[in-house]
């Protein structure tokens, strides 16, 4: 505020009413100019009341022209602004860039780092991490604990600030259908700024997952990133083929992808192809380290053999979660199987957290021991006894813990589908 001070009030009291109203609209500052009104000193309650208002005051002491400091003061204002404005530019043109060329979700998050100067991280909707940059910062740092920090986010809208972190969150998805969230962890560029870097970073990612949509997961494709498996595969690939060779059975052996070995085996008969299938399954076992075997359906020839292929592949995913055994077919997978296959759906995210959330913002030893009591009691149909041999309980101790588990996720656990639905999250 630049003044002569003609205008301003004679009395102390209201001298001090003056400048807290102008505190009050968030003044920057007065500046008063000698002569027309006051003369040096300032008034002592204008002084006081600056002081308690933490207002700047100027007090000039000999002729200034107002014009020029306005003049001065609305081009920082504008410069200020074109910086933005240029930076904006900056920010759109180069994710962009980024989307035509297809560039890997790790370059993307890279180029969000530099932009919003912070760590950045990419997690599904279970809170599990995708991938990050840390921006030169501590990995451990930046990614431990993460999902219970995740989780006490309190981040309302499509993009939010967290006021207790000061991190800012975005979500990631297209068509109404969200799978991610892109977390830059405190943004040191302005606000405006790191709001369009971590929009434009979004959408960048969720148009590249829907052209893309055919690729593998996310999640997958940061764990091969930690994978140099060639050798190894090479040695696993020697193994079948001779297995396949004891068997005595014709087999086309090849290399899928970075950690995958595809074998279609081919006889006269269904019963050679099963003893074939126990010979290649029982030379695997003994290599280090074995290898999780899945095996697709018998079919009548090549024009069928990818859906058998295609399904082997699926075993064998849902077979890391299964119990151990020299191979798995179809018939073995089931509901896990089902689970596994979905294990990368949006919507089976956000169910596994609708239906269990209470439970999974618990600390980690504490949601694990719910988790194992719940998961002990629905596995065993309701079976509360066995439940509670198993977990080395009384019946007693396994009530009183059922029914705090009742209670905090609001549900009642003798409830058929209610059971079902926690069962179904629980293998998820």
């Amino acid at each position: 505020m630049l003044t002569t001070g003609v205008a301003l009030p004679d009395d102390s009291p209201g001298l001090a009413r003056y400048v807290s109203e102008l505190d009050a609209v968030g003044a920057a500052g007065l500046v008063v100019e000698l002569g027309r009104r006051f003369r040096a000193p300032l008034p002592a309650a204008l002084r006081r009341a600056a002081d308690d208002a933490a207002l700047p005051l100027v007090a000039l002491r000999r002729e200034t022209r107002f014009v020029a400091v306005t003049e001065a003061v609305h081009g920082r204002v504008l410069d200020a602004q074109l910086a933005e404005l240029r930076a904006s530019q900056e920010v759109h043109q180069t994710f962009t860039e980024l989307t035509v060329e297809g560039a890997p979700l790790t370059q993307v998050l890279t180029q969000t780092a530099r932009m919003a100067e912070c760590g950045v991280v990419l997690e599904d909707l279970a809170h599990r991490v995708l991938a990050f940059e840390a921006a030169g910062g501590s990995l451990s740092d930046l990614l431990d604990g993460w999902e219970l920090r995740s989780r006490g986010l309190e981040a309302n809208g499509r993009t939010a600030w967290d006021e207790r972190t000061g991190w800012l969150v975005t979500r990631v998805g297209a068509r109404g259908q969200d799978w991610g969230r892109l977390v830059l962890i405190a943004p040191r560029t302005s606000a405006e700024r790191a709001v369009v870097v971590a929009e434009r970073a979004a959408s960048a990612l969720a148009l590249d997952r829907l052209v893309a949509r055919d690729r593998d997961s996310l999640e997958r494709t940061s764990h091969r990133a930690l994978l140099a498996a060639e050798p190894e595969l090479r040695d696993l690939t020697d193994a079948v083929v001779a297995g396949a060779r004891t068997a005595g059975l014709g087999a086309l052996v090849g290399r899928l992808d970075d950690i995958g070995v595809g074998v279609l085996l081919a006889s006269r008969g269904s019963a050679g192809l099963t003893r074939g299938v126990e010979v290649v399954a029982t030379g695997l076992a003994a290599h280090d380290p074995p290898p999780v075997v899945g095996v697709g359906s018998a079919v009548e020839g090549l024009a069928e053999a990818r859906r058998s292929l295609v399904e082997a592949a699926q075993v064998a995913d849902a077979a890391q979660h299964l119990p151990a055994r020299s191979y798995h077919r179809l018939e073995d997978a089931r509901l896990r199987g089902l689970l596994h296959l979905l294990r990368d759906d949006a919507r089976l995210q956000t169910f596994v957290e609708r239906e269990l959330g209470p439970v999974l913002s618990l600390d980690p030893a504490r949601r694990d021991a719910v988790l194992e009591v719940l998961g002990a009691v629905l596995s065993r149909g309701g079976n509360k006894a066995a439940a509670a041999a198993a977990l080395h309980l009384s019946r007693p101790a396994l009530y009183d813990r059922l029914a705090r588990l009742e209670q905090l996720l609001g549900t009642d656990l003798s409830d058929a589908e209610s059971a079902t639905s926690l069962h179904v999250a629980v293998l998820a």
